[in-house]
């Protein structure tokens, strides 16, 4: 098994597809997706040519996220499809060890896991897998969207945790990244890459759960200024000294009703959220097949069909 980086988490955001049949002046009208038309989604998602990255067309396509190949993908039932897609990188040269120099107009394409699930009330839900900061879910969603008939009439929602109760969070790890690295990395709770500090649990009497939801849960809406204040004096507490406006992102790894998730205190709050998953990472760096798609479905099944649904 390849060496997991603590910043590399497997995390999976959730959003949904509707149809909306939109009249001036009126509410938009919600048309369910059939199973038939996700039939199709699927049967073309199954049998999708893979492109040609030889043919400019296809190659911008690609580039520009309009398609993404997908690899490995099976019907797990009539209502849902799991596999693996590839997303696209490119806009700076770089060296690599084994290739040499790549150029900035080349591809360079990342695999990640997804799922689609049609759902009772006739929406689509997709899920998206990252590793750490990298992930495509807007390059996939414009796949899939390509594949549905009046494209221009399907509207994409995505799941935020904001409604999370966080009474019941207990924090795990309080991971900052800052635009500078900061001084006095002297404290054993601490773990540290470049710009990358990581506050965890000590001892069962440092009181860092209590810390946390006193500090940062109750700014969780208040100004960005307040909210990096917070963050930097916790950090001073664990022997770090950090200046406010260097504080660019942060996120709470906390268990909830029994289920890891990620907690947005800084950046991200115009994303999806994404939810932890306690998978496998591999020798090649990337989450275990089986694992993955068996932690998806049960977020997706748990945590966001239970909730949107009302089941």
């Amino acid at each position: 098994m390849a060496r997991q980086r603590k910043d590399e988490a497997v995390t999976a955001s959730f959003h949904y597809l509707q149809r909306e049949h939109k009249v001036e002046g009126a509410q938009p009208k919600i048309i369910p997706f059939s199973q038939k038309e996700f039939d199709d989604i699927c049967d073309k998602v199954l049998n999708q040519k893979l492109p040609d990255l030889n043919d400019p067309d296809e190659f911008n396509a690609v580039k520009f996220g309009r398609v993404v190949p997908f690899s490995k993908v099976k019907r797990l039932d009539p209502r849902c499809l799991f596999g693996i897609f590839e997303g696209s990188y490119w806009g700076h040269s770089f060296k690599n060890s084994e290739k040499g120099d790549i150029s900035a107009d080349s591809i360079n394409q990342r695999k990640f896991h997804f799922m689609l699930y049609l759902s009772d009330s006739g929406r689509i839900y997709v899920a998206s897998q990252y590793l750490g900061n990298y992930g495509s879910y807007t390059s996939l969603k414009h796949t899939v969207k390509s594949y549905l008939t009046k494209p221009s009439q399907i509207e994409a929602s995505s799941f935020r945790q904001d409604s999370i109760n966080l009474d019941k969070a207990v924090a795990k790890e309080v991971k900052v990244s800052m635009s500078t690295t900061g001084k006095k990395i002297t404290s054993d709770n601490l773990f540290s890459s470049g710009s990358m500090v990581a506050v965890k649990k000590r001892t069962a009497e440092d009181g860092f759960e209590t810390e946390v939801k006193k500090s940062l849960f109750p700014l969780m809406k208040s100004p960005v200024e307040k909210r990096q204040k917070a963050i930097a004096d916790m950090l001073k507490k664990s022997q770090i000294d950090v200046n406010d406006d260097d504080i660019e992102n942060c996120t709470v790894l906390a268990n909830v009703n029994g289920r890891d998730r990620v907690i947005y205190v800084l950046g991200g709050s115009s994303f999806a959220s994404r939810y932890f998953l306690d998978v496998e990472v591999k020798y090649d760096g990337h989450p275990d097949y089986d694992q993955t798609r068996d932690a998806i479905y049960d977020v997706l099944k748990h945590d966001i069909i239970a909730g949107k649904e009302d089941v």
